[in-house]
């Protein structure tokens, strides 16, 4: 019946405050949540790379440098 609430692991507010720093006017809330979504998938994706990359250097820590290389990837 009414509008369905998806929880996100990234809230809103941080996304809204993102989408205005970068010149955004107004955020609507469905706007804001698709961000949340989209940013949470990139860094799902950078965060899996990152262990390979550690593990592939025979670690089981993640460090800086293996996330900025799975970010260049």
């Amino acid at each position: 019946m009414g509008h369905q609430r998806k929880t996100t692991i990234i809230s809103k507010a941080p996304a809204t405050r993102m989408l205005m720093n970068a010149g955004a006017k107004r955020v609507s809330d469905d706007g804001a949540a698709a961000f949340s979504e989209v940013i949470y998938e990139r860094a799902r994706k950078i965060a899996e790379q990152s262990v390979l990359i550690a593990k592939h250097s025979g670690r089981k820590t993640v460090l800086d440098e293996d996330i900025k290389l799975a970010v260049r990837k």
